[in-house]
Formats: structure tokens, sequence, C-alpha cells
């Protein structure tokens, strides 16, 4: 059996204190997330503006907005991506209708034809990733604990450079 002593109500979510307390912003209408900021006058002020106040007390409750947070931002690229490629579409196949008469005028081992081919396998590369470049939507503190590596902290607190 452990000899681990275990404070009473230690399942209970710990509270986070009054002056590190935060809270999300959203919308009235659509429920958009607007922001999180401290809990203070300044946040006051949005309530009278079109925007909720949702204080968070707990640990857990700021894991789930950001997890809202992090869906409404992979939402808003899917939407994003998917105009961009509505709007390139045509272009596209005006290329591809390009380069395959390309292909059907030229004889075999022509450098156009070489050229042809190769632009078509780009294009079809293009096609199959037919996502733009996209960030990952992360709090701050969420952005430093994935990078960190707590080993390296750790050398550079105890292995003092030698001068």
């Amino acid at each position: 059996m452990s000899k681990l002593i275990l404070p009473p109500g230690y399942r209970t979510p710990v509270q986070i204190q009054q002056k590190q307390r935060v809270c999300v912003l959203t919308h009235i209408d659509t429920g958009r997330i607007l922001c999180f900021c401290l809990d203070d006058a300044f946040a006051a002020k949005f309530e009278h503006s079109g925007y909720l106040k949702h204080e968070i007390h707990h640990a857990n409750e700021y894991d789930l907005w950001a997890k809202r947070l992090r869906q409404q931002a992979a939402n808003d690229n899917e939407i994003e991506d998917h105009a961009y490629l509505e709007r390139e579409d045509a272009v596209r196949k005006r290329l591809r209708q390009q380069l395959t008469d390309v292909l059907i005028a030229t004889h075999t081992g022509n450098a156009d034809k070489k050229a042809a081919e190769s632009a078509l396998h780009c294009l079809d590369v293009m096609e199959r990733r037919k996502k733009r470049y996209r960030a990952e939507s992360f709090m701050v503190n969420e952005g430093y604990e994935a990078t960190a590596n707590a080993g390296e902290e750790l050398i550079e607190k105890i292995m003092v450079p030698k001068k």
C-alpha cells in the first residue's frame, strides 16, 4: 500500500485565483469566440457591446474554451480554403487542358512534352493536397508547453557555463 497522503477533496478541480482569472467573450448572436481576456473592467465594457462574458473559474473550463477556439479557427480555415479552391478551380482546369493539348501535339521524347508532363505531375500533387499552408491555432501557454523541453531547461539551470 502506498504511503502517499492526499489532502481532503483532492479530486475537486483547483480554482483559478481571482487575480489570474480570465474570461471568454462570445458574440451574442453568432456565439463566435472573440477572445480570452482578464476578468476586469475592460472585459465588462464588452458585455454592453453585444458580447457575453463567460467567467472561467477552473482549469478544465479554460481547456474547454481553448478547444472551442481551436475548432472555430479550424472551421474558418476550411471555409477560406474552400472559397480559395473555388476561385482557382477554373484556372486549374484551363491550365490542365493546355498542358494536355501540349502533350497531344508534341512528339515522343520532345523537351516540350517532358516539361508538360512535369507540370501536370506538379498540378496533380497540388490538387491532392488541396489545402494551403495553415498554422495550428493554440493558446500562447499551450504553444510554449508543447515546444518547451524540460530537460534543456533543467540543464541550463544546473550547468552554468564556465567563465
